[in-house]
């Protein structure tokens, strides 16, 4: 299967912020078309804004404004999850009440165990 140049950095992207200490070699072939706006809109419509914002971390010649729009993105969906954060909270502490236990197995469950947890994988 063939992807296009946003798509083939995303999956870089990706992989550089899951293997922090292994793979910062990955962004010696950024292509020079490609299209920016097209990558971020691309990672926020597959649910890995925040983890593709981490492989940005030795991204050299970006604008300014790219920059600041991705990290106002990543600043509203890391809010976002924090409310979601205290309703599970709330959630627990109400079940506990009741005798019911509770597990969370995916989504913002997963999303506590980034990124430390998954260097552990690698």
């Amino acid at each position: 299967m063939n992807f296009n140049h946003e798509q083939n950095t995303l999956f870089l992207l990706i992989k550089t912020s899951l293997c922090l200490d292994k793979n910062r070699e990955a962004f010696l072939d950024i292509p020079e078309d490609l299209d920016w706006n097209s990558l971020v809109n691309l990672a926020a419509k597959q649910g890995v804004l925040c983890v593709a914002r981490d492989g940005l971390v030795q991204m050299e010649g970006l604008s300014r404004e790219l920059l600041i729009r991705w990290e106002l993105s990543v600043q509203k969906l890391e809010a976002r999850n924090k409310r979601q954060r205290a309703v599970i909270k709330e959630l627990i502490a109400l079940f506990r009440e009741n005798g019911i236990e509770m597990l969370l197995l995916k989504g913002i469950g997963l999303s506590e165990l980034y990124p430390k947890s998954l260097k552990i994988l690698f």
